[in-house]
């Protein structure tokens, strides 16, 4: 079913739950298409953060508070006819 499909996973790393890195690898070892750009925002963005988000599947792992930078780097992870706003 088309319904069931993404083309772009986006997650938060803090989350009330499950935080993004549990998620990340529960996505991976999952039934999803292993090979769905998933993208990790978050305000925690420094070096450790960063490596232990790529290190669980994450493609990209950027910064929260940068809008413009986001939405380039979906654009580019997604090409499409339509671009993301």
């Amino acid at each position: 079913d088309k319904g069931d499909q993404f083309d772009i996973i986006l997650s938060d790393i803090e989350m009330p739950r499950m935080n993004g890195f549990d998620f990340a690898k529960a996505v991976r070892s999952g039934k999803m298409n292993p090979n769905i750009p998933m993208l990790a925002i978050s305000s925690r963005a420094d070096a450790t953060y960063m490596n232990k988000g790529l290190d669980a599947g994450f493609n990209i792992y950027m910064e929260k508070l940068k809008p413009d930078l986001l939405l380039k780097t979906i654009n580019k992870l997604v090409p499409t006819r339509k671009k993301a706003a």
